[in-house]
């Protein structure tokens, strides 16, 4: 039988948490509590693991580090987090949870609804009276005073009447106000998160413009007060308002944006399921979607704006999907909302073509009479102009083909269409940042092409693709840190396959990185084991590097597989899958440093769902951002891009800026295009702060 609701306890923290959630936060949470000690916290390892949390949970923790535990993550606290599955409330029987809880650390289960959202959690013993220090001495008077870490400004943006699926009334006016918040949501219609910004003085306020967008045929919204003001150090003195009125019923989504106000730099994307209906029903009907958030730093007022912001998120249906777009075109900024009519099933095979395509190029058996697989020698990184030209003409033809899907489909609205052509007319080196709302939409964008009329090796022009001709920048949700890295000194840990074949590659590339960043914290290691043990423990890095073979799995390639079979191979004999890292379990990168993962395959998501090294090292341990090979990876180019980016991130350049100088390095120099292989995912603006005389 299903477990009981009855069963289920309901004193859960007004969150869900995840392992880059701080301690001090969480105490917080736990204070506001009226009953703190019978409360639970529920944090989200990844999407198949929770872990459930007691404040009796930090006792041990508050022992060995006291109050230097306030700033650490969860994820940070040895031993703390203990990951296990959450069970189905609706479909799994009472003696399989008995069974479950008796096998989990710490006795308690997490109890999913048939929607996936947190329906309770299941304790199989009472906890007794903690024992030692309280963990809530440490927010007490004597250290929340002038020494004390306080919780840095942050946006909270609030819902008033209008929480994340509420059925809406159509035709009734419901008010949204975006202010600065309390340090923790404390209610439904609430969303936290923290960004670290410094204001210019004691004085001087910092002021944020807000936009509110939607499909304007099933929403209209009224701009009461689209400016934000915030005064040190973290009080709202204006808030932004709208009023949104639903036109007919459905469900839909709702997209907020905040930038600077001196700058434009946008600091938050978030999206809002709402929920339309003719009259209020008796009973809510479960919620469809939660609001989904990417949140970036505000410390730096000096970072420019990108030139094309375009967040993508899935239709209520699998026929179409939306796009939110804010543009610097002709002169003027573009704010709009478009209605992409491509399928699920289109963006799948259009993103398998466009990879196979550039398989095709690295697996290109060569001419007659030249050299074999010339794309993957080792001896020389030039291609024959004419080659590399009639190489690239299916690319370059299946890319026009993905753009006119994207942009050009008989479908698409006219405004789409018309933003499509006037992004031909953006100046070289512009900045293109995709935010991935949805995860169906994991394609290559650097092989799109845009030049319109036929293809063929006299009429292609590199400039037609976008990884020639833009800065792009892909961003998965999530809470991002600071853009500049400037961890003192430099930490390192590299990570080689220690096969003899590629140890002229791995030899220089450790030797590179020690000398280049800083020979006392390059932590180099080589074989399966080291690598494993290693990621179990890892020292403190700012840059993740790993060499080796790689391998995607996934069921479009053959029957049955899983992405969680997607591998590494650290030595000749050993796999090191995705499924195996998440078994390790690897620690959370408390640090934040870039992942750059160069092997074969390493950046390749899915076709058919969200999954692989990329989410893996962002959302589940906790990297800042990730590089990584969409196809496979000619063993002497990516021993070259690496030491080029390496010298070029430790001299302070913005990776996003790296790499479009690298795709157009190899091209024109080498007539080379499978430099298009690497792709980004974070801000374009991450970089290395320069420290005078390293």
């Amino acid at each position: 039988m299903p477990i009981p609701s009855t069963s289920l306890i309901r004193t859960l923290l007004p969150r869900i948490l995840i392992p880059a959630t701080t301690v001090f936060e969480l105490l917080l949470l736990f204070r506001e509590q009226a009953q703190p000690r019978a409360c639970y916290a529920v944090v989200r390892l990844d999407a198949n693991a929770y872990d459930v949390l007691a404040l009796a949970d930090l006792d041990s923790a508050v022992q060995q580090h006291a109050r230097a535990l306030l700033q650490l993550p969860l994820g940070a606290v040895p031993g703390l987090l203990l990951p296990t599955a959450p069970v189905a409330q609706a479909t799994t029987g009472v003696d399989a949870v008995e069974r479950a809880l008796h096998a989990t650390p710490r006795r308690r289960l997490v109890v999913l609804d048939e929607q996936g959202d947190v329906a309770g959690i299941l304790v199989a013993h009472a906890l007794g009276q903690p024992k030692g220090l309280d963990p809530l001495a440490l927010l007490g008077p004597t250290v929340l005073g002038d020494t004390a870490p306080v919780p840095p400004p942050h946006l909270n943006t609030r819902f008033d009447g209008l929480a994340p699926n509420q059925p809406l009334p159509v035709g009734q006016r419901v008010p949204l106000i975006v202010w600065v918040g309390a340090p923790t949501a404390t209610g439904r219609s609430q969303r936290s998160e923290r960004f670290q910004f410094t204001f210019p003085d004691e004085h001087t306020p910092v002021v944020f413009t807000v936009q509110v967008l939607a499909a304007p045929e099933s929403w209209m919204i009224k701009v009461v007060e689209s400016t934000m003001i915030v005064a040190p150090p973290g009080t709202t003195t204006q808030e932004a308002e709208f009023l949104v009125t639903a036109q007919q019923p459905g469900r839909d989504t709702l997209f907020l944006t905040v930038a600077r106000a001196d700058t434009g730099v946008t600091v938050q994307h978030l999206c809002l399921p709402i929920y339309a209906v003719q009259e209020p029903p008796a009973i809510l009907p479960p919620a469809a979607r939660q609001q989904v958030t990417v949140s970036f730093p505000l410390e730096d007022a000096t970072l420019p704006r990108s030139t094309v912001e375009i967040a993508l998120h899935p239709g209520e249906n699998a026929e179409g999907f939306t796009a939110v777009v804010r543009g610097d075109l002709h002169g003027h900024t573009l704010w709009e909302t478009y209605r992409v009519p491509v399928s699920t099933d289109e963006i799948q095979n259009a993103a398998l073509r466009l990879r196979q395509e550039l398989t095709n190029i690295v697996l290109h058996p060569g001419q007659p009479g030249g050299a074999a697989f010339p794309f993957a020698n080792n001896t020389t990184l030039t291609i024959d102009a004419a080659l590399a030209r009639s190489t690239a003409v299916t690319l370059a033809d299946a890319g026009q083909q993905v753009w006119q899907l994207l942009f050009q489909s008989p479908r698409a609205p006219d405004a789409l269409k018309q933003f499509a052509a006037d992004l031909r007319m953006l100046p070289l080196g512009s900045t293109m940042q995709i935010v991935l709302y949805s995860q169906r939409f994991i394609i290559p964008w650097t092989l799109l092409y845009d030049q319109p009329g036929p293809i063929n090796a006299d009429t292609l022009d590199w400039s037609g693709f976008w990884g020639y001709r833009y800065r792009l920048e892909v961003i998965p949700p999530g809470r991002y840190p600071a853009l500049t890295i400037d961890d003192q000194p430099v930490g390192v840990l590299a990570l080689f396959n220690d096969e003899r074949a590629l140890q002229r590659f791995t030899t220089e590339q450790a030797q590179v990185l020690c000398d280049t960043l800083d020979m006392a914290q390059c932590h180099s290691v080589w074989g399966d084991a080291a690598v494993q043990q290693a990621l179990r423990t890892p020292a403190a890095a700012a840059l993740v590097y790993g060499y080796c073979h790689g391998v995607h799995s996934s069921g479009a390639v053959r029957e049955a597989a899983l992405a969680s079979e997607s591998a590494l191979q650290f030595s000749a004999s050993t796999q090191l899958r995705l499924a195996d890292l998440r078994r390790l379990p690897a620690a959370y990168l408390a640090r934040r440093p870039l992942v750059f993962l160069n092997a074969c395959e390493g950046a390749t998501q899915d076709a058919f769902y969200y999954d692989g090294f990329m989410p893996y090292f962002i959302e589940e341990i906790g990297a800042r951002g990730f590089i990584g090979t969409e196809v496979k990876a000619p063993q002497l180019l990516a021993h070259n891009v690496a030491l080029r980016f390496i010298e070029a991130f430790a001299a302070g350049q913005p990776v996003g800026t790296i790499l479009w100088h690298l795709r157009r390095h190899y091209l024109d120099t080498h007539h080379n295009i499978l430099a298009f292989n690497y792709s980004l995912y974070c801000p374009g603006a991450v970089r290395l702060a320069v420290v005078q005389g390293r």
